[in-house]
């Protein structure tokens, strides 16, 4: 039985145990750094990052060697500690027992009041030794002390004695004899391949590094994906694309879907079809096309929805200009329609009641003007009748007669005849224009037609002919201050409201019978044949447009 004991087992295993766990923590340091983070250029660790997963082998070094010292010690033959014999002290904390003999013991203190005994020896180490009780440390001391005493008279004995006194007490040495009770077959120590093969820690080391470096990425890359589906913006999914895997099972979804669509968010909340216009452009082969197509046509129909609150042809017209391919051709047509619709609703309380035809031309025309256009002409043919010819030479026997200047037909010429149509063609246009807006009936003075006898061409725009024809009635007067002699002189209207291919023209016609009025060229300082003619052209071209508007406007005096 040994004198002192300290049952303890090695401190190695600790040792390996903290270097593992200092590698652990470098690792995990390395591991969490830029961990599925959008932001970091370490969220996905480049390949020469594998060199310091290599920590693993440390890690697994450490843990293999601790478990390999512990091993050692668990399959000892004995218990392991430091024990205190009569032949010294035994550290029997390994498999290779170190002996400290007590010749060599330089020093004994003890027992000490906490009952323990500290035992130097010469060169060598430094032990300390508790007693359970003082009971037990005072014979713990005597027994040291006799076995000390006891080992020192071994030891100078007779030098033929010697070896068998000193084998007496130290189970150690050869004493020349042994037990039979001694087995024959010596223990042999037993090291598991795992526990003595210094490339395991490193096999283990590489395969399990490598293995946790490509896990670590692919788990990484996937926590960014779900950071990027969670914010689903367009930053997200940029910053994903340039830091996540290159061969990730998300990055197709992301770059042909996910941020495609953020994008055309983006574009949609600007609110604007050019916005949506721009990002088709930016993106020809997009793959979520129909998409793009939905969101498109929305904006189309709420720009659609502002422009048709401007209640304009124009600006519908205007809507298809920027965006030729609108594809809402069933809807600017319905919104054309509308307003045209409201421009006849507008103008039904304007109408002569009392003119259905009237209406019902108008009615037409604003069809033919959605269809095809709002141009409108106005065209007039100017005639001289056969009678008016013949007051030529009727005035030229009239003892009045003042030469050429007398003749009426001079004063019914291409020249005269442009400034009564332009007086006339602008009162018509610009009452109609009134009734309706410009960019729904655009009516304007085309070129006259300068044949007499020409019969009407055929219209490629809703065309209003007017024909006026001078006239003579047979009857004449004459003026002795100034002097001359003048005719009565009625002018012919004749009137074709003609829409092309509608078979249902308007038509008007009237005469305007004027005699000269002698009171207007008293005092005349010009030719006073060109005063009373021109006030007779004048009141017939007047009343002309007061008569004809007449039957489209009940405003209008007859």
């Amino acid at each position: 039985m040994p004198i002192l004991e300290v049952r303890i087992g090695p401190k190695e295993p600790y040792a390996w145990l903290g270097l593992s766990a200092v590698a652990a923590l470098v690792l995990l340091v390395l591991y969490r750094l830029g961990y599925g983070s959008l932001d970091s250029s370490f969220a996905i660790q480049k390949t020469w990052t594998i060199a310091a997963y290599v920590l693993v082998a440390v890690i697994a070094f450490g843990v293999v060697r601790a478990l390999a010292v512990w091993r050692d010690v668990r399959v000892l033959p004995y218990k392991p500690g430091v024990y205190v014999f009569p032949i010294g002290v035994i550290d029997a904390r390994r498999h290779k027992m170190r002996v400290y003999h007590l010749a060599e013991l330089q020093s004994v203190e003890g027992p000490s009041p906490g009952n323990q005994f500290v035992l130097t020896f010469t060169d060598g180490p430094r032990f300390v030794f508790p007693a359970p009780d003082p009971a037990k440390a005072e014979q713990a001391l005597r027994s040291l002390t006799a076995a000390r005493t006891q080992h020192i008279e071994a030891v100078a004995a007779r030098e033929s004695i010697r070896p068998k006194a000193i084998a007496a007490i130290d189970p150690l040495q050869d004493g020349g004899f042994a037990s039979p009770l001694v087995p024959k077959t010596p223990i042999a120590r037993n090291i598991p391949l795992w526990a003595r093969s210094w490339l395991v820690a490193p096999t283990i080391g590489f395969l399990a590094g490598h293995a946790l470096w490509t896990g670590r990425n692919i788990w990484s890359d996937e926590r960014m994906f779900q950071k990027a589906q969670t914010k689903n913006d367009v930053a997200s999914y940029r910053a994903y694309l340039a830091r996540g895997k290159a061969d990730s099972k998300y990055r197709p979804q992301v770059q042909d879907r996910l941020l495609p669509l953020a994008e055309l968010r983006e574009a949609e909340r600007a609110g604007t079809v050019e916005a949506i216009e721009g990002y088709i452009q930016s993106h020809p082969n997009s793959k979520i096309q129909g998409d793009v197509d939905k969101v498109r046509r929305a904006a189309m129909l709420a720009e659609l929805e502002k422009t048709k609150q401007s209640g304009t042809v124009s600006a519908l017209n205007e809507f298809e200009q920027r965006h030729p391919d609108h594809r809402l051709v069933p809807e600017i047509q319905a919104a054309k329609h509308a307003v045209y619709s409201g421009a006849f609703e507008s103008y039904r309380p304007l109408a002569n009641p009392k003119d259905s035809a009237a209406q019902a031309f108008v009615e037409r025309l604003l069809a033919f003007a959605e269809r095809k256009g709002p141009r409108v002409e106005i065209r007039f043919q100017r005639e001289i009748g056969k009678a008016l010819e013949k007051a030529d030479a009727a005035v030229g026997k009239s003892s009045k007669f003042m030469g050429v200047q007398s003749f009426p037909t001079r004063y019914f010429d291409v020249a005269h005849a442009h400034t009564r149509e332009a007086f006339a063609g602008k009162i018509l246009v610009e009452r109609f224009s009134e009734a309706f807006p410009k960019d729904v009936l655009d009516i304007q003075i085309g070129e006259p037609l300068l044949d007499p006898d020409a019969p009407l061409p055929e219209p490629t725009v809703p065309t209003l002919f007017i024909e006026h024809t001078a006239d003579w009635s047979g009857g004449t007067a004459s003026s002795d201050v100034p002097r001359g002699v003048f005719v009565v002189v009625g002018v012919t209207f004749d009137v074709t409201f003609r829409i092309p291919g509608d078979a249902k023209p308007y038509k008007f016609k009237m005469t305007s019978w004027r005699a000269p009025r002698m009171d207007s060229i008293k005092g005349a300082q010009q030719p006073a044949e060109e005063i009373i003619y021109e006030q007779i052209a004048h009141d017939a071209f007047d009343q002309f447009t007061r008569k004809f508007l007449a039957n489209f406007f009940k405003d209008t005096a007859k």
